[in-house]
């Protein structure tokens, strides 16, 4: 026979958890809930303190509430087989019986016992009805074994809470499901998580046979952790060396974008200089063109007009370069050189003018004076403008440089966080099957310990504790059976 219990084991939930909510307390039941089922409480004072608050509660919310609770993972299958390898179900539960028997019905189990929630026109009186399944499991496990003819140290219990340590210490094969630490130290078996279909491998079989699996899968449980503990360290050790790199290349990424923002400096500094060396040319050159238009104005003025003086000179040069090179005619060579004794009159004379007039003198020396830092403001703007550029460029080529090493550090920084998924997902799973191995190893050791002399000690603990059961039961005056007493009887002799 495989015994259930209900709450938190065959059903992902607590019934009187999810009723309460209907009533408005569901968080202080849940609170006295995990107490009890620690052990940190009395199991049948914390149940009577929770159904008095459940006063009040309409008999379709109750309904409602419990029949939401969906079944625990891998119920129907471990089921199913234990079925099929001839196992009886009992459900053992201080839940209610409603619920109780609901997902009974609904996973086929031969039995169901449980508490009884006292109503009253279909309201909850906040009592239940007695005797109450806590503690007093042990012994409707007792009754049930009696009746058919099972020895207890053929069952297995399957629990996850403090009121299910008294069935663990007398059956022969004991499941903490998920369960409180307080049943670890007394389970031959503990299941981790949510899934009951993980009892499959221990419901057939003698113990040798089982033990024989065990001892197979423990060896594969270990090439596993050593294989996973490899496969994590070398991809830390990826990680490590994708991180090392990257934070070389972000350091290098931080020396261009400092060698950038220098020749961004250089280049502001040199753009500012620019910006005052053109605004001198400009100035220059408006003083030019004021001179300019002072000297065309003192020549009006002056009568001095015609061509300048450098004019008549290159004329005067062309015409004397004319009659020493080309063949003319007595008459053309004539008229030629009489032309260029006029100009070279004109000229001497025009000259003569302008040496006699100070002013004009004045402002052609100024003229030339401003051509002159014109023409060196114009070598400065070439000089400023070329280093400014040339300053410009060198920004942009560091300011690329940081952007390729940063996608080089960017790509590397994504290897390095895969390679530390990857090394935390390996990590965990070295972590989970590692405490497989250590929860295999505590039930190979548990499983060993049962020999024969074991089993005989527990038979007589049984005895003894099943006497303390119905002697208690005697003395508060509660209905005795003919099986109770004989019961009673056997543990006593023991």
């Amino acid at each position: 026979m495989i015994v259930f219990d209900l709450d938190g084991t065959l059903i992902d939930g607590e019934v009187i958890d999810e009723v309460a909510k209907a009533v408005g307390k569901g968080e202080k039941v849940s609170v006295i809930t995990r107490d009890a089922m620690k052990g940190e409480i009395n199991y049948d004072a914390a149940l009577k303190k929770r159904v008095e608050m459940l006063k009040g509660l309409k008999e379709e919310e109750m309904r409602r509430a419990f029949m939401n609770i969906p079944l625990m993972n891998g119920a129907r299958e471990l089921i199913s087989e234990a079925k099929s390898a001839g196992y009886k179900i009992a459900i053992i539960t201080g839940s209610f019986k409603d619920s109780a028997e609901y997902f009974g019905d609904l996973l086929g189990a031969d039995y169901v016992i449980s508490n009884e929630l006292s109503m009253k026109d279909g309201i909850a009186t906040g009592r239940v009805k007695t005797p109450i399944v806590g503690k007093s499991k042990s012994l409707v496990f007792e009754r049930l074994c009696e009746k058919e003819g099972i020895d207890p140290e053929d069952c297995i219990v399957i629990g996850d809470g403090a009121n299910d340590l008294e069935l663990f210490e007398i059956a022969g094969r004991s499941i903490a499901f998920n369960s409180t630490t307080i049943l670890h130290k007394a389970a031959d078996i503990i299941i981790r998580g949510k899934d009951l279909s993980k009892a499959i491998p221990f419901l057939k079989g003698e113990q040798e046979e089982i033990l024989d699996n065990l001892i197979r899968r423990k060896k594969i449980l270990v090439i596993e952790v050593e294989t996973f503990r490899q496969k994590r360290d070398e991809l830390n050790s990826e990680a490590g060396k994708y991180a090392k790199r990257r934070d070389e290349l972000n350091k290098k990424t931080n020396e261009f974008i400092k060698k950038s923002r220098d020749y961004k400096r250089e280049r502001d500094a040199g753009n500012k200089v620019l910006r005052e060396c053109k605004k001198k040319r400009s100035d220059l050159n408006k003083r030019l063109k004021l001179i300019h238009k002072k000297i065309e104005d003192l020549k009006a003025t002056g009568n001095i007009g015609g061509k300048d003086l450098n004019q008549l000179k290159v004329e005067i040069d062309k015409l004397g370069f004319e009659q020493q090179t080309r063949v003319l005619t007595i008459e053309k060579e004539r008229d030629l050189v009489r032309k260029i004794y006029d100009m070279e009159e004109e000229y001497n004379h025009k000259k003569g003018e302008i040496e006699e007039n100070e002013e004009l003198r004045r402002l052609l020396r100024e003229a030339k004076d401003l051509k002159e830092k014109n023409a060196i403001c114009r070598k400065s703007l070439s000089k400023y403008s070329d280093s400014a550029q040339e300053s410009h460029n060198k920004m942009m080529t560091s300011f690329k440089e940081a952007d390729k090493t940063r996608a080089e550090a960017d790509l590397l920084h994504k290897k390095f966080m895969q390679s530390q998924k990857d090394a935390d997902f390996y990590h965990h799973k070295f972590i989970n099957t590692d405490r497989d191995l250590r929860d295999l190893e505590n039930i190979l050791n548990s499983l060993r310990r049962k020999g024969r002399d074991a089993k005989k000690a527990r038979g007589e603990r049984r005895m003894s504790k099943v006497a303390e059961e119905v002697y208690s039961s005697f003395k508060k005056g509660e209905k005795i059976t003919t099986k109770d007493l004989l019961l009673f009887q056997r543990g006593q002799l023991n």
